[in-house]
């Protein structure tokens, strides 16, 4: 499980995704385009949580830093045999896309906060998986910031010429 993330240029093309693997795996990507980001440092803080029970919790390594940020939490779940699963994100969250519907050993959800998380604390999911028997679980959240804006840079004092000149002369 990972994020990969890209600072956009302007016109450019969608990423491509190679995947080599061998034996049985599943793999899932979603893709996000945000916009208004931090550009200089777009991951403003995140963390990971891997377990074997059926209820999760994942919290930031940090605290969140600014007001407006954006914050996106993925989850992977391998029962021991193949199930459906019924997936309700945890509290402030909206589900993006989950697979619960298709019977299978290996499911995926990710989420996205319903609002933009304070700042000045850390952010947590807190999710549980709805049947089968975890053989393990993992998940990330991470919290990408807002634009940095430069403060006002006062401008410089000028002095007079003259006044630089009667100094001077003193």
């Amino acid at each position: 499980m990972a994020f990969f993330w890209k600072v956009a240029a302007g016109g450019d093309a969608a990423p491509a995704f190679t995947s080599t693997t061998s034996g049985t795996t599943v793999m899932t990507c979603t893709l996000y385009e945000l916009a208004g980001g931090n550009t200089a440092n777009p991951v403003d803080t995140s963390g990971t949580n891997s377990g074997t029970a059926l209820a999760v919790t994942v919290t930031t390594s940090g605290n969140v830093s600014s007001a407006g940020s954006y914050a996106i939490g993925l989850f992977g779940y391998r029962p021991s045999t193949s199930v459906t699963i019924t997936w309700t994100p945890g509290t402030g969250f909206t589900n993006d896309v989950n697979d619960g519907a298709t019977a299978s050993r290996f499911h995926s959800a990710q989420d996205h906060a319903t609002s933009a998380p304070a700042a000045g604390a850390a952010l947590s999911e807190s999710v549980t998986w709805s049947a089968g028997t975890p053989q393990n679980t993992s998940s990330m959240i991470a919290v990408f910031g807002p634009a940095v804006t430069a403060a006002a840079t006062p401008a410089p004092l000028v002095v007079p010429q003259a006044a630089v000149m009667q100094a001077a002369n003193w």
